[in-house]
């Protein structure tokens, strides 16, 4: 366990800068292993399971580095238990046509969400945090309605992408998210983002901790050191340790609520769905503020921004307008598609892949990605942890 442990940790949080903290961002003496966070969580993960004898056949070497070193989710996932991916390699894999299809149409699918949204989104939102002191609270708040767009385009478009070049090669991988922007609370939303991730804390440090069994102060202190971790593992810096520690508090605030709203509200009143709508608009709100804590890189940037959601001080600048455009495209357009693919092409049992209207929207789709490619392409968010 340490010895998978220190490496990430050395990398990650060694001191060697100004700063006092060395992460992803500010790691410019050192050279980051390629996806060292992710294949440290699977080496760990394989560890926990053999202690709790939850693999069942013993695992060859080779086999094991197979495992860990599968190139298509190494760099950003999805994480993948060994129960899950084991037994397929050591399978006897046959690449089918059904398998490939689905394999492009997926990757198809993440090249356009990465290009043609996350990118273009990027430009706008690199502009706003560069100087928000320049612009006013409703294109601030506007930038981070982007960055949240941007993020969950950019790391959910690796994610499809890896699932579907594994797919060509025979190999299921799990899912990764599952519309978290339609959860309906906090702990909902958690359920559906980066899947992978928050099941392996809730397996491996939740759980240990003493999960929601025994006194109610034990799961409390539980999901805020979880919640910390999930922070501290993407950085040590002041920003992302209070931004696991405010998840954390939400969660905690959530579960309380949902133990006694019926003391305050009717049964009829939360199954209505003004109930059902003020939860959404009131999470939303919350995910986007919030990610203002994951997106400032210094504090100098983090007070300016801050200040300037609440004073009007600055100027309504859009000086990239088709981050506009793109923007609402992707809530009313590509969002319902999204739906649509999951129904129709992408979900078992896959028993007709190339049905001909998705494949069609997804060739369409492919043609915009060339054709409205912005000037540069970002790289992906989750290589920087």
């Amino acid at each position: 366990f340490l010895c998978c442990l220190t490496p990430l940790c050395f990398y990650k949080y060694s001191i060697f800068t100004e700063n006092v903290y060395v992460n992803a961002y500010f790691l410019d003496p050192l050279i980051l292993p390629l996806g060292l966070s992710f294949f440290t969580f699977q080496a760990i993960s394989y560890i926990f399971d053999c202690y709790r004898k939850t693999i069942e056949t013993p695992v060859k070497f080779k086999d094991f580095l197979l495992y860990i070193a599968f190139f298509p989710q190494l760099v950003a996932g999805p994480i993948v238990r060994a129960n899950q991916l084991i037994p397929q390699l050591t399978s006897n894999i046959t690449i089918t046509k059904a398998n490939c299809l689905i394999g492009f149409q997926l990757f198809l699918l993440g090249l356009f969400q990465k290009i043609v949204i996350a990118d273009h989104l990027a430009i706008f939102v690199n502009g706003v945090f560069k100087e928000p002191d320049l612009f006013n609270s409703l294109t601030l708040w506007f930038g981070l309605l982007c960055f949240c767009a941007q993020v969950f385009s950019d790391f959910c478009a690796y994610t499809l992408m890896a699932i579907g070049l594994a797919r060509i090669f025979g190999i299921t991988l799990p899912e990764n998210f599952n519309e978290p922007f339609f959860a309906a609370n906090i702990s909902d939303f958690w359920q559906r983002w980066h899947i992978t991730l928050t099941t392996w804390l809730r397996d491996y440090v939740f759980m240990p901790l003493g999960g929601s069994r025994g006194r109610s102060w034990r799961s409390v202190a539980a999901i805020l050191i979880t919640l910390l971790i999930a922070g501290a593992w993407h950085s040590l810096h002041w920003t992302f340790l209070a931004w696991g520690l405010i998840q954390g508090i939400a969660l905690i605030v959530h579960r309380i609520w949902r133990m006694h709203r019926r003391k305050f509200l009717s049964k009829a009143f939360l199954n209505s769905y003004i109930y059902s709508f003020g939860c959404w608009g009131l999470l939303v709100f919350f995910i986007v503020l919030s990610s203002l804590f994951s997106r400032a890189h210094s504090t100098d940037v983090f007070i300016k921004y801050w200040i300037g959601l609440w004073r009007n001080t600055g100027e309504l600048y859009w000086f990239y307008p088709p981050a506009i455009v793109i923007f609402f495209a992707a809530i009313f357009i590509y969002a319902p598609l999204r739906i649509f693919f999951k129904k129709e092409t992408f979900l078992p049992p896959y028993k007709n892949p190339v049905k001909k209207l998705p494949f069609a929207i997804i060739l369409l789709m492919l043609l915009a990605t060339f054709l409205f490619s912005p000037p540069e392409v970002e790289q992906f968010i989750y290589l920087r942890f």
